[in-house]
């Protein structure tokens, strides 16, 4: 049994589910009623995949009911959060939009990006900063701050088209409360259930690589098939503060050459076609690195951090094209057998 401490935090979610009914083994079973009270999370491990009572279930259920699981809280229990812009006066690349449905998600035309690296390596920070506002918790802590698999929505301008577009925010690798294998298969299940298809995954990664770290992030390449679908991911090697350019690529080498990415780029032929120019028009981009080293230091002003948000929404937000058309990731079983 685990012990914590009784503070502020944890009093108000018990008054919040004091008296709570409509129980569901599924959807509020008591593991999600402790797993809150301890920790915000509103997550039963017993519904991962493979376990008894999801098998006896999730099959059973339609698609909008089971993209449900261990995803959000209970509308009761939503907390309002006051979102403020991070740079008043500038440009946001995604204009947020509040709240997604199910059709949204499943959006066959949507731009979707799945966030993935280390507790505490940044995740929902560039988040924020894709919308320039902040609408994802963001704090370096030892316990991962982003509670549930968080999908964030907007519209962005993707080769000068108005594009749906949802960002997902995921618990980080290595939390405290979840075991590796948890973190992943909740992931993993939440991915299948609410797209179709991925059209990047990113990976964020700082400092020195654990081994945990690299196992983690090597079974999402094996996965969503990076050896197939390498064009479609995105490497970024951030808190890259202080360093000099030399120190910075050197950086993303290391982190390159221990992950088993290869370096790749992709040759503008459209300038005008480039992602950031809807943010500044002053530089001309010519190749579009995949692999990026960044830095983003809270309460930096603008200018200090936009070389690196140009790079880090080119990186993104390029489509990848073969033959004329956009190569996209399969994130069903019915589409793709890496789930």
């Amino acid at each position: 049994m685990d012990r914590f401490l009784l503070d502020d935090e944890v009093r108000t979610r018990l008054d919040l589910v004091s008296g709570s009914t409509n129980y569901s083994i599924v959807l509020r079973n008591s593991e999600h009623f402790a797993r809150y009270i301890f920790g915000g999370r509103w997550i039963s491990t017993q519904l991962l995949p493979g376990e008894a009572i999801h098998d006896m279930f999730a099959h059973n259920m339609p698609q909008s009911a089971s993209a449900l699981i261990n995803t959000v809280l209970p509308c009761e229990l939503e907390r309002l959060s006051v979102i403020k812009p991070m740079y008043k006066l500038q440009k946001s690349f995604v204009d947020y939009e509040k709240g997604n449905s199910s059709t949204d998600l499943n959006r066959e035309d949507a731009f979707n990006i799945l966030m993935l690296g280390p507790t505490g390596c940044g995740k929902s920070h560039l988040i924020n900063l894709l919308f320039n506002k902040t609408v994802a918790k963001s704090a370096a802590r030892v316990r991962s701050v982003t509670e549930h698999v968080t999908i964030y929505s907007g519209i962005a301008n993707i080769y000068r088209e108005p594009r749906f577009v949802n960002l997902i925010d995921t618990i980080g690798f290595c939390d405290t409360q979840l075991t590796p294998t948890q973190v992943q298969r909740m992931i993993r299940e939440s991915v299948k259930n609410n797209f179709i298809y991925l059209d990047k995954i990113v990976f964020l990664c700082s400092g020195r690589i654990e081994p945990g770290h690299k196992s983690a992030i090597q079974k999402f390449m094996e996965w969503f098939k990076y050896h197939a679908y390498g064009n479609n991911f995105v490497l970024v090697y951030g808190r890259c503060d202080g360093l000099s350019q030399e120190d910075r690529q050197q950086g993303i080498m290391d982190a390159c050459s221990v992950l088993g990415f290869t370096s790749n780029q992709q040759r503008i032929i459209k300038p005008d076609l480039v992602p950031s120019r809807v943010l500044s028009d002053e530089k001309e981009i010519q190749i579009i690195s995949f692999q990026i080293a960044t830095a983003f230091p809270p309460g930096a002003p603008y200018s200090a951090i936009s070389t690196d948000l140009y790079a880090l929404v080119d990186a993104v937000f390029t489509p990848y094209y073969a033959a004329g058309e956009p190569v996209r990731i399969p994130a069903r079983k019915e589409e793709c057998l890496i789930l």
